[in-house]
C-alpha cells in the first residue's frame, strides 16, 4: 500500500445526526454486493471521534484529486501505477487497499474500507503490496521474503501492469487498487462497543458479517427516532449554493447558473407555449420543482439562494419544503411579454421569488433582492459597464445569506473568481467550459464547479437572450438528464435554440487536463 496522503488529496466528512440512518441505509445497500467476500482495510491517520454512544462513528470519503507522489517512493510502484491508470482509464484516482489488517496498520489504523457505488478494483497475485517492492535503489527491503518473485532489481513494468486483472477476492492478493469516487470508512474497535455481549458481535472477517451488525443498527435507530418523534430527526431540506451571471457578448445580453447541490439532480427541458401565443424553453429539476429559462421574447430568469438561519431551521421540519415554491413563481415570470410585468411578477406572485433574482430582455437588466423577513430591493444594472455576479451572501441586506465562516469565504470567493473569468473570456460559448477548468489555492471546495463529498456543481445553464439560445451543460455522475419535453403544438417549429452538453471528465480532471465537453443526444423525456 501507498501512504494515504502521499499520492491522494482526499476530503472526508464525519457522518451527521441527521445523516446517520440515511447513511447506514446506504452502507447497506453497498454491503450487499458482496455477499461472502472478505473484509477490505486501508490504513488510515487522522482520527474519527466519537460523539456519543449511541452512533457509530464513521467517514464518508471523497476521492478528490490526485497529485505527484513525493519523496522516498518506490520509483517503480508508481511506475506501476501510472501505467495501470492508463491501461484501465481509471475515472478517479488510486485507493490502495488490503485484505491484511495488519499491513494496512502499517499505514495508519486500520478501518474497514465499504465502497460506495461505481468502482473497479485490480489485483496481481504476483505483487502482494505494491508498495513494498524491492528496488535497486534500496538496500534492504524488510518485506522481501513476500517477494520472491519480484525481487530482481530489473522489471518489466508491461508484464506487471498486464499482470493486474479486473477482480476482487482475498485469494488473489492481499492488496486492491480501486478506482472509485467515495467510500466509508468504520474503525472495527467502535463496532464491538457499540453491541452489548448480548448481540453476540464476534469477529469481522467478511462483508456479510458486517451487512448483519448495519442490520441492527439501523433496527436501533429507527426505534430510537420512533420514540422520540419525527420532528427531532426530521431531514433537512435538499442544500443548494449557486453562482447566477449576466453580461453582454457582443451585444448580445448572456444569463448564466452554475448549480451546486447536496443531492443528484434528475433534469428536463420543456418547450412549451402560453396562451397568450408565448413560447417558453426552462430547465425543471423533477426532484424539487426549481426551474429557470427563458421565453421568446428574449426575457431570462435565474436566481441564486439566499439562506437565512430562521427559514432554513424552518424547513427542516417541512417535508413540503423538498419542493421549491420559486418553480411556479418563474413559471410565471416566463409567461409575461416584456421586462416590466415580468419584474412585477417577480416581485408579488405567489410571495415573490426568494434570493437573489436577475431578470434581462436582452437590453435590461434587473436584480432583485428578496428573503421572507425582508423588503426586496429592486436595481436596473448597466452591463455594459460590468458583468454582474451573485452567489449566496447577501449585497443590499448585508445580514442576509451566509454572514461567517467558511461558508462567507466561500460566497465572497466564487463571486470575484466568477467576475474573474467573465471579465477573461470574451465568447460565451467559452464561458462555463472556463467556470469548470478555474482552479484557485484555496483547494477544490473553493472552486466554482466543485466535486466535494457536501456540495457538488450538478449543471451549468448558459442563455444568450438575444440569439435566442440555450445551452445546458451536464457534469458527469452528478446528474441525470431525463431529457427534452416538447409541449408545441404539432408542426411548430421552436423559436429558442436549445443545445445539451456534458463534460467529458469530472471536475477532479481539471487538475490534471482542460476537461472540454460533448453534445448530448436530446432524448424525449416523454419517454421516460
Amino acid at each position: 500500500m501507498i501512504k494515504l496522503k502521499d499520492i491522494l488529496n482526499e476530503d472526508y466528512d464525519l457522518i451527521s445526526d441527521r445523516s446517520y440512518l440515511p447513511a447506514l441505509k446506504n452502507i447497506l445497500v453497498n454491503l450487499k454486493r458482496f455477499k461472502t467476500a472478505r473484509i477490505l482495510y486501508r490504513g488510515f491517520k487522522a482520527p474519527i471521534p466519537r460523539k456519543d454512544a449511541v452512533h457509530l462513528p464513521f467517514v464518508q470519503v471523497s476521492n478528490t484529486v490526485e497529485r505527484e507522489t513525493k519523496g522516498g517512493h518506490n520509483p517503480v510502484a508508481k511506475r506501476i501505477v501510472k501505467g495501470l491508470q492508463h491501461k484501465y482509464r481509471f475515472k478517479h484516482p488510486p485507493v490502495f487497499t488490503s485484505f491484511d489488517y495488519d499491513n494496512a496498520k502499517k499505514f495508519g489504523e486500520p478501518y474497514i474500507f465499504i465502497p460506495k457505488g461505481w468502482f473497479a478494483s485490480y489485483q496481481n497475485p504476483k505483487i502482494p503490496d505494491i508498495g513494498l517492492i524491492k528496488t535497486s535503489d534500496q538496500e534492504i527491503s524488510l518485506f522481501a521474503d513476500k517477494f520472491t518473485s519480484v525481487v530482481d532489481a530489473n522489471y518489466n513494468i508491461k508484464d506487471l501492469v498486464d499482470g493486474y486483472k479486473k477482480t476482487l477476492s482475498g485469494g488473489v492478493s492481499d492488496e486492491a487498487i480501486l478506482d472509485i469516487k467515495q467510500y466509508y470508512l468504520i474503525k472495527p474497535s467502535h463496532i464491538k462497543r457499540m453491541f452489548p455481549a448480548q448481540l453476540k458481535v464476534g469477529e469481522l472477517n467478511t462483508y456479510k458479517q458486517l451487512q448483519d451488525v448495519i442490520e441492527k443498527l439501523i433496527e436501533e435507530e429507527e426505534r430510537r427516532i420512533k420514540q422520540a418523534g419525527p420532528r427531532a430527526f426530521a431531514s433537512p431540506a435538499p442544500l443548494g449554493e449557486c453562482i447566477t451571471v449576466a453580461k453582454m457578448f457582443d451585444g448580445n445580453m448572456v444569463l448564466g447558473k452554475n448549480r451546486d447541490r447536496n443531492y443528484h439532480p434528475k433534469l428536463k427541458v420543456v418547450r412549451d407555449m402560453t396562451g397568450y401565443g408565448i413560447e417558453v424553453c426552462y430547465v425543471v429539476d423533477n426532484m424539487t420543482d426549481w426551474t429557470e429559462g427563458m421565453n421568446s421574447h428574449g426575457i431570462g430568469i435565474v436566481n441564486s439562494a439566499l439562506f437565512v438561519q430562521r427559514d432554513e431551521k424552518e424547513t427542516k421540519l417541512k417535508k413540503t419544503a423538498l419542493r421549491s415554491k420559486d418553480g411556479v413563481r418563474i413559471r410565471e415570470v416566463l409567461a409575461k411579454s416584456n421586462l416590466k410585468d415580468a419584474v412585477i411578477t417577480a416581485l408579488k406572485f405567489h410571495g415573490g421569488i426568494k434570493g437573489h433574482t436577475l431578470i434581462g430582455d436582452g437590453n435590461k437588466i434587473i436584480s432583485i433582492e428578496n428573503t421572507s423577513r425582508l423588503k426586496p430591493i429592486v436595481k436596473i444594472k448597466d452591463l455594459n459597464k460590468e458583468p454582474l455576479v451573485r452567489t449566496n451572501h447577501g449585497l443590499e441586506h448585508p445580514e442576509a445569506g451566509y454572514q461567517n465562516g467558511n461558508d462567507k469565504l466561500s460566497s465572497e470567493l466564487r463571486l470575484v473568481n466568477a467576475l474573474n473569468v467573465l471579465h477573461q473570456n470574451a465568447d460565451y460559448k467559452k464561458l462555463f467550459p472556463a467556470f469548470y477548468n478555474h482552479k484557485q489555492d484555496k483547494g477544490p471546495k473553493y472552486d466554482l464547479v466543485r466535486a466535494q463529498n457536501k456540495l457538488w456543481t450538478s449543471s451549468q445553464l448558459l442563455m444568450n437572450l438575444g440569439k435566442k439560445e440555450m445551452i445546458l451543460y451536464l457534469v458527469p455522475d452528478n446528474v441525470e438528464f431525463i431529457g427534452v419535453e416538447n409541449k408545441l403544438p404539432p408542426g411548430r417549429k421552436p423559436k429558442i435554440k436549445v443545445t445539451i452538453k456534458q463534460y467529458k471528465n469530472t471536475p477532479e480532471k481539471k487538475y490534471s487536463t482542460f476537461v472540454t465537453t460533448d453534445k448530448k443526444p436530446k432524448q424525449n423525456a416523454l419517454r421516460k
